[in-house]
């Protein structure tokens, strides 16, 4: 059986918690709770117990609604907000990598991985080549002067392979490797305008 709704005079009629809380729709506890709280104001009567001005009262009760809804907004907007800086910076982070790899100035790790794996491979094939290119050489030494400036002279040519840094190379090292996985090349990597 449904509740029959206290009835009041006028609207500035004196009521009590329990008929408060019936007409706000909440409990007669949280009637006393929130008049703990402060957010409603009990009249002053010559009546025992809790009493309130009902107009007073609801429109206190609705203002502590209205203001517990804004600062759990607010709240939540702050978190938006954080979460959405976030974002916002990663994106430009991205973008700036993306630019830097355009202009050239920056590779992904993989490209320089393979490059520099190219250019080590390539020296370690040098340097063990260097014994077979040498001996014969090295037969015809009559001092060890002789034998060391030839042994010296490979070596150094074998090991110019890891100074120095060619982009174009690196670029053309890059883009064959991509080609010999059967990987399409992304716009704008690898130093390439998109």
């Amino acid at each position: 059986m449904a509740a029959v709704m206290p009835t009041f005079a006028t609207a500035n009629a004196l009521c009590t918690a329990a008929e408060l809380a019936e007409v706000l729709g909440i409990t007669d506890r949280r009637v006393r709770q929130l008049t703990k709280a402060g957010a409603l104001k009990c009249a002053r009567t010559k009546l025992n117990g809790m009493h309130f001005r009902l107009a007073d009262s609801v429109q206190r009760f609705v203002k502590y609604e209205c203001d517990l809804v804004t600062e759990q907004c607010a709240v939540g907007n702050g978190e938006y907000e954080r979460a959405r800086t976030r974002r916002a910076l990663a994106a430009a982070q991205l973008l700036e990598l993306q630019v830097r790899a355009q202009e050239g100035t920056m590779y992904y790790a993989v490209d320089v991985e393979h490059a520099i794996t190219t250019q080590v491979t390539a020296c370690k094939q040098r340097l063990l080549a260097i014994p077979a290119r040498v001996a014969r050489r090295l037969v015809g030494c009559k001092t060890f002067k002789e034998a060391f400036d030839v042994v010296s002279e490979e070596i150094h040519s074998a090991l110019h392979e890891l100074t120095g840094y060619d982009a174009n190379y690196f670029r053309k090292s890059t883009e064959e490797h991509i080609a010999s996985l059967g990987v399409e090349e992304q716009p704008g990597t690898n130093g390439e305008a998109a």
